[in-house]
Parts: structure tokens; C-alpha cells; sequence
């Protein structure tokens, strides 16, 4: 066995010796999967010392017997026409950030398609196949790119658009792009996408399963070597692929290692019987698996918890009753509170010391915590568009109106029905004129600025949500955020989150109202408490619902309360205003 190429499973762990740095970071992180005991599925990694500086011939024995290896535990075999094993490879680069894609389903070619298509049928294997031919294309388009065949590379990048669009594949909604609204060709069965992309690829590609992943790694290799990018720092990583729609007992699914709003250590998500993945299909609870495969999902969260000390996302995949780990990563969207109860759990367990909750939670983020946030489970199905610049983190939910006239004519009418008074002001920027509407708003939606524009000033200010997008149009009585649009006068839901990534539904969502008991706040303070000397806190109240409030959040008493705000309630201060206008002193002091 070449020294150069290394196999890991659950089992079967790549020795210390081996420097990690060859492995490239996807490399790293399987083994430290392997390392933990967790069913992964197996591999082999070409290592950066070899990975561009392949010789087919002298790696061919060695691919051939660890995919046999890989086959076995996997209960199927590359290049079997009844049962074929089909395997992903990925461009393990040293680098955070890559722009190598990562390539599926090789092993799928002629001899195989039959025995493939009556496990998953053919309309997905035909989806497959593109998916394989679409990874290859990105390949082929770098490597004419590189060897400056411009009129090549342009043919192909075509060619991968129009795959793109064949697999539904669009850009991210927050970015600006034009929609493609050709017409799409005739959908083809997979032996005709093989046949019709079949000169894009070194001859024989699509006839022998064995001949096609050496095909592929030789030219991966000679890409490698031509790309300035891969300073000899990249490996190749070969994995099986399996499927949740591969038999009877089997499935797809995603899990966060706990509740990303409450943060209640309980297991968060979905699978889906008999389906590749969730697009498109009718999800159940994470927690109603199959007790076994619950119970090993429960010991993958909360050890990753524990070596990451964050809340991960864990995607995997069960085939013919089978689990296997696909990946797992750090969660972008998830609350203040569900970070803050897994630090405190982690300490309450001696994972971590309190000086680690104190150094790991930026103290502006605890803003977050004394804001509602939007319940997970209430926007499904809503349209949504993600990005902007988070101007005033929380969530709000009104009926978007596209100037302040308007939203003040609106909350009068409101007020005097007795209908529902929430309210979003959505206009491009907002000026001294529009402060009135932003108190009275639950949020504001603007065009430009950013953190420091007047919106946000201001909607800090009054305790509002803000959201900056400069991708907001507003055209007379309607508006869009790229693909989303709406009218004024319709809901929407701004879900702005300290970090990660805003979105804005169109629809009213729930929301979750903020808990000092529950969120771990004031378990925080007395942590913190710890670590100051002659440190008081003591809050600005003007009411006793505002004292009461502050109390139950840690504060120590009142420092500051302004006694004229004590005349601001509607049943107060018009008797308040009575007596300054009165014009006489009996009137005045009327009781």
C-alpha cells in the first residue's frame, strides 16, 4: 500500500504519525469522526503529497482494494450492476475556504444504471447522473480556464448554467442576478444525459464504473497541478455515497444538538422516510426515530457539544436500516439564550470554567436575550428572503406600510377598531420626520445605511427591530427584496438576529416572548458577579411594572426614575393637561 493513501472508518483510525496538515481540513475532520467512534462512513484520502502527482497505474491495485474495504461495510460494491456502491470525492484543501466543488455519484455509467434505477427509480437516477455530470463540468471548466482555452471554458460555463437549472440549483436570494426564463429542454432519461455530455470527458467515461473514478482522479490531479491555489497543501478525499431512499427502511434527516431558540438540550429537527433528502417532502419530529437511532443521535450532539463546546448541525442518513454521520458544522442561526444555557450547562458539568462563559459570551449580545424571537416551527411554508445588515436585533411581525403618514393613519385606525396595531415602516431611508412612526412601528425596513444609518439609531432607541437591505425597490404601493415581494398593507416578519443571517417572511409568524427565569440571564449575572468587586446594578424605571421587570432581571433597585412619566398612561394625562391649562387656580387643583 502506497504510504501516500490512508483509510479511515469507524473503526479504523489514520495513525498519529501521520502529519494532519496532509490530510487537507475535510481529511482532518473525518478522522477526528473516526477518532470519536461515530458511524461514518468509510474513506480513503490521497494525501496532499500525492494528490497532485497521481500516476493511475501505480494507485489502481490500491483504490481498487480499499473500495472493497469501504464496500463491505457499506453492504454494496463499486461497480456491481445489481447493487452499485457509488461514491462522492472531495477536493480536501488545507484552506477554510475553497472553491473546489464537491463531486457525487461516481461509480454511475451504463453497466450500473438498471440495478441503480430499481432501488430509487428512474427519474431520480436520471437526476443523479446530472448531478455527477454537473460536479465534472466545474472540473473541466477550471482545468480549459487554466490552460487559457477561453473558448472552451465559455461553452462549458454555459452548459453548466443550463445544468443548474435542470437541478434547480439558484444563487442565493439575497444576491443580484438575472433569472434565466428560457424555456428548459425536454427532461432525458440518464443513458441520454450520459450519451449528450459524454464528449465534455476523456473517452469511456460513462462505460466502466473503475475506469470513470480513475478518470476523474487523473484529471483532478492535472488541475491540481496547474492551480496556483494548491500550493501542494490539497488532498482527495473518496467516500461511498448512500441514500435515504435506497429500500425500504430507510431515510434522510437533520438535527441541531439542541433547541437553536430555547436552547433546551433536546435534540432539534426533522427526517424523511424513504426520501434522498428534505426538499420537497413532509418532514417527521427528530425525536419519533426509530429509539435505537435516536439514542445514537443523541450520543453524536452531545459529545460534538462537548469537544466543540457549540451548538453543531448534524445531517445524516439511514439506508436499509443502517445510520451513517454525512456531516456535521457549526449552527449560524441560533439565539443568545440557547448559546448561553449550553455554556452554563458546559460549566455545570466541568467542561468548561466560568471564566470560559464569561470570555465566550460578548456582553452586547445579552441585548438579544430581553427581545421576542420567532418560533422555528411557525414559518413553514412562509416565502422568505435572507441577508441585509442587522441595524437592531430581535423580531417583529406588522403590516408594512411605505411611508410614515400612512403607517400613523393606519395605527389610528387600528387603535380606534380595536384591530391589530402592529405595524412595519418600510421606506428607503428615514429621516427626522419619520422618528414618530419608528416608536410607534414594532420595526423598520430600510434601503440604505447600515448599522450606524437613522433608522437604526433610532429603532435602537425606542427598543424596535431594524433591517437594512440596499437590494429594497420600492415602486408606488409595492416593494421587493430580490425574489420576495409584497404590497403595503401585508404582513411580514423581520427576523433579525444579533449574528448569522436575517431573513424577512411574508406572513405572520409566532413569536417567543423573552423569559428571564428561563434563559439562563440571571444565572449569568450572579456567574458574572464572580469576577466584579463593588459592582451594583441598578436600572432606569419609572413604573412599578418597569421596577418589577428590572428586579427579575438581577438589577439591585432603581437608579434613575423620571416621576413625570408617571402622568404618560392614556387615563392620566389628560387630567395632567387639564391642570396646566387650566385657567384658574380652583380648576386646578380640582381633584
Amino acid at each position: 500500500m502506497d504510504s501516500r493513501i490512508h483509510y479511515f472508518s469507524q473503526k479504523d483510525v489514520i495513525p498519529a504519525k501521520v502529519n494532519p496538515e496532509l490530510l487537507g481540513i475535510r481529511g482532518r475532520q473525518l478522522n477526528e469522526f473516526s477518532e470519536l467512534g461515530f458511524p461514518i462512513l468509510p474513506g480513503i484520502i490521497l494525501d496532499t503529497e500525492i494528490a497532485s502527482e497521481i500516476e493511475i497505474k501505480s494507485i489502481k491495485k490500491d483504490i481498487a482494494d480499499l473500495l472493497g474495504k469501504c464496500g463491505k461495510l457499506v453492504g454494496k460494491n463499486y461497480g456491481n450492476t445489481a447493487n452499485p456502491m457509488l461514491v462522492k470525492v472531495i477536493i480536501s484543501s488545507n484552506m477554510a475556504i475553497s472553491s473546489y466543488p464537491a463531486l457525487h455519484n461516481f461509480g454511475l455509467v451504463k453497466p450500473v444504471l438498471d440495478g441503480f434505477s430499481k432501488w430509487v427509480g428512474a427519474d431520480f437516477a436520471a437526476n443523479e447522473v446530472l448531478f455527477l455530470i454537473s460536479g465534472m463540468m466545474m472540473i473541466q471548466e477550471r482545468i480549459k480556464e487554466l490552460e487559457g482555452k477561453q473558448k472552451e471554458k465559455d461553452e462549458i460555463a454555459d452548459k453548466i448554467k443550463l445544468l443548474k437549472r435542470l437541478l434547480g440549483i439558484k444563487g442565493p436570494s439575497n444576491e443580484l442576478h438575472k433569472e434565466d426564463k428560457t424555456p428548459l429542454p425536454k427532461k432525458k432519461s440518464a443513458k441520454e444525459y450520459m450519451d449528450e455530455y459524454a464528449k465534455y470527458f476523456p473517452k469511456g467515461f460513462f462505460d466502466d464504473a473503475e475506469a470513470q473514478l480513475l478518470i476523474t482522479l487523473s484529471e483532478i490531479s492535472r488541475m491540481l497541478k496547474m492551480d496556483e491555489q494548491n500550493d501542494d497543501d490539497t488532498a482527495i478525499v473518496i467516500q461511498p455515497m448512500v441514500y435515504g431512499n435506497y429500500g425500504k427502511d430507510s431515510s434522510s434527516g437533520y438535527f441541531y444538538s439542541r433547541n437553536v431558540v430555547t436552547g433546551d438540550k433536546k435534540l432539534q429537527g426533522n427526517y424523511f422516510t424513504g426520501k434522498f433528502n428534505e426538499v420537497g417532502a413532509a418532514g417527521h419530529e427528530i425525536n419519533k426515530i426509530d429509539p435505537a437511532h435516536l439514542k445514537q443521535l443523541e450520543k453524536i450532539a452531545w459529545t460534538l457539544e462537548d469537544r466543540f463546546k457549540e451548538i453543531r448541525q448534524v445531517r445524516f442518513t439511514v439506508e436499509n436500516g443502517k445510520l451513517w454521520l454525512i456531516e456535521q458544522r457549526l449552527v449560524d442561526q441560533k439565539s443568545t439564550q440557547a448559546d448561553l444555557k449550553l455554556l452554563l450547562d458546559l460549566a455545570k458539568r466541568k467542561i468548561v470554567d466560568n471564566s470560559y462563559v464569561i470570555k465566550a459570551v460578548d456582553p452586547i449580545r445579552l441585548n438579544e436575550i430581553l427581545h421576542p424571537v420567532i418560533n422555528p416551527s411557525s414559518v413553514k411554508g412562509l416565502k422568505l428572503w435572507k441577508g441585509g445588515i442587522a441595524g437592531a436585533p430581535g423580531a417583529a411581525i406588522g403590516r408594512v406600510y411605505f411611508s410614515t403618514d400612512a403607517l400613523l393613519e393606519a395605527k389610528k385606525a387600528a387603535t380606534q377598531h380595536a384591530e391589530d396595531d402592529r405595524f412595519i415602516l418600510c421606506l428607503e431611508s428615514t429621516f427626522a420626520e419619520d422618528v414618530k412612526a419608528i416608536e410607534v412601528s414594532t420595526g423598520v425596513l430600510t434601503a440604505e445605511g447600515g448599522y450606524s444609518a437613522h433608522a437604526s439609531v433610532v429603532a435602537r432607541q425606542y427598543g424596535k427591530v431594524s433591517l437594512v437591505s440596499p437590494i429594497l425597490k420600492i415602486k408606488g404601493s409595492k416593494a421587493t427584496l430580490g425574489e420576495l415581494s409584497f404590497s403595503e398593507g401585508d404582513y411580514l416578519t423581520l427576523d433579525v438576529p444579533f449574528y448569522g443571517e436575517s431573513k424577512v417572511y411574508l406572513g405572520v409568524a409566532d413569536l417567543i416572548e423573552p423569559d428571564p427565569k428561563g434563559s439562563g440571564l440571571l444565572e449569568f449575572i450572579e456567574l458574572s458577579k464572580g469576577f466584579l468587586k463593588d459592582f451594583h446594578i441598578r436600572a432606569n424605571a419609572d413604573t412599578p411594572r418597569d421596577a418589577t421587570l428590572a428586579l427579575s432581571f438581577g438589577a439591585e433597585g432603581v437608579g434613575l426614575c423620571r416621576t413625570e412619566h408617571m402622568f404618560f398612561k392614556d387615563d392620566r394625562i389628560n387630567v395632567f393637561r387639564d391642570m396646566l391649562l387650566s385657567d384658574d387656580k380652583k380648576n386646578a387643583k380640582k381633584p
